[in-house]
């Protein structure tokens, strides 16, 4: 977090000081105003010009003589610059409170204990540096991160006790028992290194804790944390955990990461999971045999109707697949039970006798409920599921206070989130517990609305191929000084995104022959090459294929640019200059040869499905960069066809080429392209498609897989490299056929085509022999097949 309130906090300060020296000495002001200018102008150098370059760039003043005054802007620093060397001068930021400093050769970290109000830090991959001399005498920190340092002892952090935070990533670090004394810490990550013991985390008041990649066994050091009811994110995947019981003593969580331990079983966990904005586990194959018991004969009646059980044992298995459920009039008094059914979309629960409604507050999947005609009166037990709920015929009675007081951090959760129920409306929260006055619980309380609430990032509903709807919640909070109290209020926004398409649906030949910017075809550079290239063509085809094969032998994946780590030009010449690309440089590149040869070539963006996600997910992310992508579309024998040079381009790893160029997207199946590429706006479900693929369930993938290297091994098993290809539904007018390919030692591909009969048993359809393979994405997710 980035301490922005200090700096508002110095603002008021100053004001007030200001303000005092005004009415008791008008002479006294203007002697200190003249001071303040003098100092406001006095110039200000730095040792290391790459130093310098980075403090420049952050006000923006690349030329001109540096001043006082320009630094005095400066709160935040975030850098990241492998020819730094030199800190020396960052002392003269005096009002930096947030730094971040990686990956450089700064060896000399002790100009840090000169800044008077630094009070977060992050320092990453500074292993020759004097940190652990340094560090400790920062005792005014409240937030740092120290990572890949391949630390194996954190003993030096004990004198700082007024963290808030500390973050110890990606080190080697086995005992944490210094941090028992951190009384203060509310988060602490401590993933990827080698600790085995939570026990001096037990007495912290902890609301986030992240443990991945450690050899932690026991949670039960777990169940003395003071603060249980405050606790809202665990991450602990990828250690030896196989007890997760504990956690269930943990009810506002709403992130809960336990995947890759040797967990016997996620029952205790299960009932939060429609509530978890944040999660990566699923039962068991043993979870689903577990028998459920439902007090209440009237609920257990109206269970077994929707599962089609009348008689034995009710098992996960038999109820997790239940949507609605009718218990109307059916005399039921007790709910316990309902928590099995956490994917519940709609109940009807009413005329009972119903009085503890709590069974039903982690069910937010609920859409529909109804609860008339019992005597339940405390709906704020469910009061998050009844804001989910599009029907109910019930109410609540839970007027929206304007003003409210609170004592405890769930208190001050409940607060602002009473905001939602009165959208865009002012909330005034007045801070009781000197114990929450503080920039953590402020940041905390943040942390945990977009945790909870992933539409703070935006979500994003499919109105057509041409328009998606933007809705976003804003939790417009402020926090006065000092931290006593909070204003401001819940506001829902939403707009229209239009998708542009008709310039890619009907290309103009004309204008995709011309030179831009970032497609330079009338360059002598790209002229040239673009000659050299098509020399030997004779057709427009063929010179296509030749400028595919050129870009895709010789233009590497920048991997440093598409994760952020630099952020390299993506213009045509720069691309052939560098010979490094992402996929917006592979394009402009493919576009600038076939114009500079005559051949209408444009650039297309848009969106991708991998062969791990569906286009429901792409939707869900439609501003993540991580699914935007380029390609190409040319004009070749009188029709256009695609291309995608970065796909099809040669793979590398560390330098080393580990797989040759291919022509699998160079002119593709329709289909198969329109699995994995689209410009339109993603489409969540198939409707009105005649022909696409999808995405199998685990147990269907691993039958069909299971059947396919059975016969692959029986007819072609042997020495040899076999590598396999994922599982894809097929439908086609409403029949669905099953497929899966391998790649056998001789470079060929079989390719099996499947189905099944009537008792579900999978049966081969078809093998075939292929030279080469274009893999379908399974980019839509079915319920039934």
């Amino acid at each position: 977090m980035k301490a922005k309130h200090t700096a508002r906090a110095l603002c008021a300060i100053l004001a007030l000081v200001v303000m005092i020296t005004f009415y008791s000495d008008p002479g006294a002001m203007t002697e200190t105003a003249s001071a303040a200018s003098a100092s406001s102008k006095k110039t200000v150098t730095f040792k290391d010009p790459q130093f310098e370059f980075e403090i420049r760039n952050q006000i923006n003043k690349p030329k001109g003589q540096l001043y006082k005054s320009d630094l005095d802007k400066i709160y935040n620093l975030d850098i990241k610059n492998p020819d730094i060397q030199s800190i020396d001068g960052i002392e003269q930021l005096t009002g930096l409170n947030y730094l971040s400093l990686t990956d450089n050769q700064v060896t000399d970290l002790s100009p840090l204990t000169k800044v008077p109000d630094l009070l977060e830090l992050t320092l990453s991959n500074l292993s020759n540096s004097n940190m652990k001399t340094v560090v400790p005498k920062l005792t005014k920190l409240n937030a740092l991160s120290l990572w890949n340092f391949e630390l194996t002892d954190i003993s030096f952090l004990k004198p700082l006790t007024n963290l808030y935070s500390l973050d110890i990533t990606n080190n080697k670090v086995t005992d944490i028992s210094i941090i028992a004394g951190m009384k203060n810490l509310s988060t602490f990550s401590g993933g990827y290194n080698r600790i085995k013991d939570l026990t001096p985390l037990s007495k912290l008041p902890l609301r986030k804790m992240y443990m991945a990649g450690n050899e932690i066994v026991d949670l039960k050091p777990l169940s003395s944390i003071p603060t249980k009811n405050e606790l809202y994110a665990i991450q602990l995947s990828n250690n030896k955990i196989e007890d997760l019981s504990f956690l269930s003593q943990f009810p506002n969580l709403v992130f809960l990461n336990v995947a890759n331990n040797p967990v016997r079983s996620f029952l205790p966990v299960y009932p939060m999971i429609a509530k978890l904005a944040k999660k990566d586990f699923k039962l068991a194959e043993e979870d689903f045999g577990y028998a459920l018991t439902i007090p209440d004969k009237g609920l257990e009646a109206a269970i077994r109707e929707a599962a089609n059980k009348p008689q034995g044992h009710l098992t996960i298995g038999d109820v997790n697949k239940i949507q609605t459920l009718n218990g109307a009039g059916r005399s039921i008094k007790s709910l316990e039970g309902l928590q099995y059914l956490p994917q519940l979309v709609g109940a009807d629960l009413s005329n009972n006798s119903i009085k503890d409604l709590k069974p039903l507050k982690d069910l937010t999947l609920l859409r529909t409920l109804k609860l008339s005609g019992n005597p339940a009166t405390n709906f704020k037990d469910i009061q998050d599921v009844i804001r989910g709920l599009s029907s109910r015929d019930f109410d609540p009675k839970l007027p929206f206070k304007k003003e409210i007081t609170v004592n405890s951090f769930n208190e001050l959760l409940k607060a602002v989130e009473s905001g939602l129920d009165a959208p865009n409306s002012q909330l005034q929260i007045k801070v009781n517990n000197p114990k929450l006055h503080n920039a953590a619980v402020n940041h905390d309380m943040f942390s945990y609305m977009f945790m909870k609430y992933p539409t703070t990032y935006s979500t994003f509903t499919y109105i057509s191929p041409t328009e998606v709807e933007e809705s976003k919640l804003q939790f417009y909070i402020m926090a006065s000084y000092g931290y006593k109290s909070y204003s401001g209020s819940v506001n829902l926004l939403s707009s229209t995104i239009t998708f542009n398409v008709d310039k890619y649906v009907k290309p103009s030949t004309a204008d995709n022959l011309k030179a831009e910017y970032d497609i330079q075809a009338r360059h002598k550079e790209i002229v040239a090459l673009s000659d050299e290239i098509t020399k030997n063509a004779s057709s427009d085809m063929d010179k296509l294929i030749a400028i595919h094969a050129w870009v895709t032998e010789h233009i590497e994946y920048d991997y440093a640019t598409y994760n952020g780590a630099k952020s390299e030009p993506q213009d045509a010449l720069s691309v052939l200059r560098n010979q490094y690309a992402v996929c917006e440089g592979y394009s402009n590149l493919t576009a600038a040869l076939g114009r500079a040869a005559g051949i209408p070539t444009q650039v297309v963006s848009g969106y991708v499905s991998q062969y791990s996600s569906t286009w429901d997910q792409v939707l869900k992310r439609l501003k993540d960069n991580s699914n935007r992508h380029a390609w190409n579309q040319a004009y070749v024998d009188g029709r256009w066809i695609v291309l995608d040079t970065t796909w099809d381009a040669a793979q590398y790893s560390e330098g080393v080429r580990i797989s040759e160029p291919t022509k699998l997207y160079f002119d593709p199946d329709p289909v198969y392209f329109a699995s994995s590429h689209t410009f339109y706006a993603p489409r969540p479900t198939p409707d009105g498609l005649k022909e696409y693929f999808f995405k199998l369930n685990d147990k269907d993938e691993k039958s069909i897989r299971s059947l396919t290297w059975s016969d692959l091994w029986k007819n072609e098993g042997g020495a040899g490299t076999f590598s396999s290809f994922g599982v894809a539904g097929h439908m086609i007018n409403g029949k669905a056929t099953f497929q899966q390919a391998h790649r056998v030692p001789d470079g060929t591909y079989t390719v099996y085509t499947l189905s099944r009969d009537k008792n579900g048993n999978w049966f081969i359809l078809k093998k075939e022999k292929k030279d080469s393979y274009l893999a379908p994405a399974p980019s839509y997710k079915l319920d039934t097949y």
